[in-house]
């Protein structure tokens, strides 16, 4: 394939495929997919041994939707194939071919890792496709992060030496002095632009937090205003009503003392009604027993008695006539 670096240092690989993702499933199903192209094969060392390095090259976009300013970066996750030595992996043939490919593209890796560590003005990349497709990675204004992985046998010991001897020259570089550093600076120059215009928004923001705050402080001036005056008016509307409260229960007090004064009369006449008809039916048992005792006793006479009878008895009929009369009055 043909490795090619653009202006702004970025590197491209001719007719490779990328493939747009927007979910993390279908990041993480690509990551799989890319795993499971990496060469392996069995050696006296391990029955999978890498038989290649392994890259994934991740390119993030992000777009400031208050500025518009869209930047680009990109992610190399690298898994380099470990230095090999014949005598211990027993490789023949195809095998003995990929352990040289592998250790000549590490020792490349080591010359510019050595020329970065030195500040030399030229930094062998084209010397071996790896460090070519990494020359993104490990200059100007790139971050990296390198992983050892080393064994703790005894059997792997100068292997182990050999890859932190690797490290320690590595930890060495400092990639801010590569050349170019242009994304940076487009970078630098579009976050000052978006800190003008985000101390622009702020202060709009600010100046209209202060209206905010000046016309909720008449408002609240206002509405303790009225507050006062609605509380003066209910204050008095209550003394009203309180007042008419109170003439209503004096109303009611004379009311209830009048009905109580008319019953209590209504009682001491119903009483004495009852008293006078139990007087006028005495007088009328007493009026019907006398015409009972006059009628035997104008019986009983001589003829001489009902000649005498027949001129009315003037004391009876006096006695007679005052019981009909008092009897009369109490009805």
């Amino acid at each position: 394939h043909g490795i090619k670096t653009d202006e702004e240092g970025n590197v491209t690989i001719a007719n490779i495929v990328e493939e747009t993702v927007s979910t993390p499933e279908e990041f993480v199903a690509l990551m799989r997919r890319g795993s499971g192209n990496r060469a392996t094969g069995a050696t006296a060392m391990n029955d999978r041994s890498s038989r290649s390095h392994l890259i994934m090259s991740i390119r993030v976009v992000c777009r400031n939707l208050v500025s518009g300013v869209t930047v680009r970066s990109k992610l190399s996750l690298v898994d380099l194939a470990g230095s090999e030595r014949v005598g211990k992996t027993g490789a023949e043939g195809e095998r003995l071919k990929e352990s040289m490919f592998i250790n000549k593209s590490l020792s490349a890796l080591g010359d510019v890792i050595s020329a970065l560590t030195a500040r030399k003005a030229h930094i062998p990349f084209r010397n071996s496709k790896l460090t070519h497709i990494l020359s993104d990675s490990l200059g100007n204004d790139s971050k990296t992060l390198l992983f050892v992985a080393c064994s703790p046998a005894q059997y792997n010991a100068h292997e182990s030496s050999c890859s932190l001897n690797f490290a320690q020259r590595a930890r060495n570089v400092d990639l801010s002095q590569g050349g170019g550093g242009t994304a940076a600076k487009r970078w630098k120059e579009a976050a000052a632009t978006q800190a003008k215009e985000a101390a622009a928004q702020i202060r709009a923001l600010e100046e209209e937090c202060d209206r905010l705050k000046d016309a909720a402080e008449a408002a609240r001036s206002d509405g303790e205003e009225r507050g006062k005056k609605a509380k003066s008016r209910e204050a008095e509307e209550a003394r009203e009503l309180r007042a008419e409260l109170k003439e209503l229960k004096r109303t009611n007090a004379a009311a209830q003392a009048a009905a109580e004064t008319a019953t209590r009369e209504l009682e001491r006449r119903d009483s004495t009604i009852k008293g006078l008809q139990s007087n006028a039916a005495m007088l009328e048992q007493q009026l019907a027993e006398q015409k009972r005792a006059t009628a035997k006793s104008s019986a009983a006479a001589s003829s001489a008695v009902q000649q005498q009878a027949a001129r009315p008895n003037s004391e009876q009929a006096q006695r007679i006539t005052m019981l009909e009369e008092k009897l009369a009055r109490r009805e």
